[in-house]
């Protein structure tokens, strides 16, 4: 009989356990339901490149900026190595993005060592730009034909404009009303967007890996440190 006691209360301690487990996972992620970008909010989460806010919400309208992006390229990356920047950024060591920027410059995809501007509203011309360099996507001299079918790039130039007209021709930047919209503020969801269209249509080989084979077909990422043998054929 006491032994059924202490069954019974086990039963009961995992039930209640679970049941709390329940109710504090129920209200996360509010923010999110019916927004256009929640399934990608919830995959970037699952995949643990971005963290929700103190209450939970994962802020898809949010404005990204140098230091968030320096930090999820590192984490789809499985980046651990870094360079030293004392005495060469403003940036305080304390700063919750200093390592993370540290890890971005050792990539190479991040290239400032400002406070100012890792903190500044990222733009989806400079969105294209470092995204363009992680996953070399943007071409010295790309077809511009997709590019001017927009009507508002001619304010678009330089490297934004090699970035731009590779991502419309990549289609992963999509307009709105016939606008490329390259000085507009890019959103969480809107980079995350642009991210996972990368990685859906590419094998990406990540700073651990130590064999690559690239087949014949498809487009491939290689980012690896640990690189001991590589295979190509056709």
């Amino acid at each position: 009989m006491k032994h059924r006691k202490i069954i019974s209360f086990i039963l009961a301690l995992v039930f209640s356990c679970s049941l709390m487990s329940f109710v504090y996972a129920e209200p996360q992620h509010k923010d999110i339901e019916g927004h256009w970008a929640k399934e990608t909010m919830i995959r970037a989460f699952n995949d643990g490149y971005i963290v929700g806010m103190t209450d939970g919400s994962l802020a898809p309208n949010g404005v990204i900026n140098r230091a968030q992006v320096a930090t999820i390229l590192n984490q789809v990356f499985k980046n651990t190595k870094s360079v030293d920047l004392s005495g060469k950024t403003d940036i305080p060591s304390g700063a919750w993005y200093y390592n993370q920027l540290e890890k971005a410059t050792y990539l190479g995809f991040i290239a400032t060592y400002s406070k100012a501007i890792m903190l500044k509203n990222l733009i989806r011309q400079d969105a294209f730009v470092i995204l363009g360099s992680a996953f070399g996507i943007t071409e010295a001299n790309p077809d511009e034909t997709r590019l001017k079918s927009f009507k508002d790039t001619d304010k678009i130039s330089g490297i934004y404009r090699n970035a731009a007209a590779s991502f419309a021709n990549h289609e992963i930047a999509v307009g709105a009303d016939g606008n490329l919209m390259g000085s507009k503020n890019v959103t969480r969801a809107e980079f995350l967007t642009m991210l996972y269209k990368i990685l859906d249509t590419r094998t990406l080989y990540d700073c651990t890996t130590e064999e690559v084979d690239l087949g014949e077909d498809g487009e491939h990422v290689v980012h690896s440190y640990e690189l001991k043998e590589l295979k190509a054929e056709g």
